[in-house]
């Protein structure tokens, strides 16, 4: 949402007011005072799966509230990562139209051909709800990154600085390539540091990164890294925000791969970060389920990583998904000993149970359940500080 804000203020042709809402009851409030102020009204939403479930009952009350209107032309969309894999379903679950992907050239190509009257449908990347049922406009063209901001200074919505978009490793139970793409993209460095000024100048201290893996940056394909290109990104963000300013490299929004945790990149976080950990995905400790859900990395990678995480006090912090489809008992001993095993090692568990997702692999495989030895083994980690996250209850 904040992206898409900033794409707003580069176009002074849109003539809009905006509206925030924290919550259902917001939402109905705003849109009860705004009917009749506007001619058109335009109710957006960015979802996630897990809030897809909830959205339909809500969306009967703000339908109830638009068949009782005369005043203002109330149109309902959608987008974010549920949407963009599931646009008909979203149709079907009262919307009136999906934005599928990314939005940054799409959304205000919308509003403005509402603003002015034109033909929506000229609009790519949009699925349309009309009298034939489920319209689709075509495919919208990838945005570079560098020509949108990753924020809205206008609505002072500041938030972490996407730098890569895309990844090349398509595992099954993930949206970012089907979203965005196998072939990454970064925001190149001048225009990322001219943001971080931005938040400087705003008194913003901490910078955060957005990237499928911290440490792909500058990478070509990434999978081979660019050590070059990515101490020369981090050390002068670290130039530019001292003396009080941080930063904070291969963290939550951002992870890293197993396999890019070398003493190389270790360094760099050492030399130009503020964090004492970093989030590192092995998503199970069994072989026969990385190749399963297409990880391409390995088991030894994972060690590997925490090992050199460990020696230079860095807390790694270690992503499982439980519930994978077509696990086994024999998959679940083995990453109950991987996880023993990292722990013993210094490592900290962040569980995730598995959700099935629209439009990849595994999205017509049934919701993950835990087991119950991975939730009494979890327990006891959690007790001790040494796990934490969703494990379904």
């Amino acid at each position: 949402m904040n992206s898409l804000l900033g794409s707003l203020e580069m176009n002074p042709d849109i003539c809009a007011d905006v509206f925030f809402a924290n919550s259902e009851k917001e939402v109905l409030l705003n849109l009860r005072r705004l009917i009749g102020r506007y001619g058109k009204i335009v109710v957006s939403f960015s979802l996630f799966t897990e809030q897809f479930s909830k959205i339909g009952s809500f969306i009967a009350k703000l339908e109830e509230i638009r068949g009782n209107c005369r005043e203002s032309d109330i149109i309902f969309v959608a987008g974010g990562p549920h949407p963009s894999g599931d646009p008909r379903g979203t149709l079907d679950a009262g919307f009136d139209i999906v934005f599928v992907g990314e939005s940054e050239e799409s959304f205000p190509q919308f509003l403005l051909a509402l603003q002015q009257n034109g033909d929506i449908y000229d609009v790519k990347g949009l699925y349309i709800k009309d009298e034939s049922g489920h319209a689709y406009t075509g495919k919208a063209k990838q945005v570079n990154l560098d020509d949108f901001p990753p924020f809205s200074v206008k609505y002072k919505k500041f938030g972490p600085i996407e730098i890569t978009r895309g990844c090349p490793f398509c595992c099954f139970y993930c949206q970012t390539p089907q979203l965005f793409g196998a072939k990454v993209r970064h925001r190149s460095e001048d225009v990322i540091l001219e943001w971080v000024k931005v938040m400087r100048k705003h008194k913003l201290r901490d910078i955060r990164f957005v990237s499928p893996d911290a440490f792909a940056y500058g990478s070509n394909d990434g999978k081979e890294l660019n050590l070059v290109a990515l101490e020369s990104l981090f050390s002068k963000i670290h130039e530019s925000i001292k003396p009080n300013g941080r930063q904070f490299i291969g963290t939550f929004p951002s992870e890293v791969r197993p396999e890019h945790v070398t003493r190389d990149t270790i360094e760099i976080v050492k030399k130009y970060g503020s964090n004492k950990s970093i989030i590192l995905g092995a998503q199970t400790g069994s072989l026969r389920m990385l190749k399963m859900i297409n990880r391409s990395h390995t088991l030894e990678d994972v060690f590997n990583a925490v090992d050199i995480a460990v020696e230079n006090k860095i807390v790694p912090h270690v992503d499982f998904i439980f519930g994978l489809p077509g696990e086994k008992e024999e998959d679940v001993n083995a990453t109950i000993e991987a996880i023993k095993k990292l722990a013993s090692k210094g490592a900290t568990i962040h569980t995730h149970v598995f959700t099935p997702l629209p439009q990849t692999v595994f999205y017509m495989m049934h919701s993950g359940e835990p087991n119950k030895k991975i939730k009494k083994l979890i327990g006891e980690l959690s007790r001790k500080g040494l796990a934490y996250g969703n494990m379904g209850d």
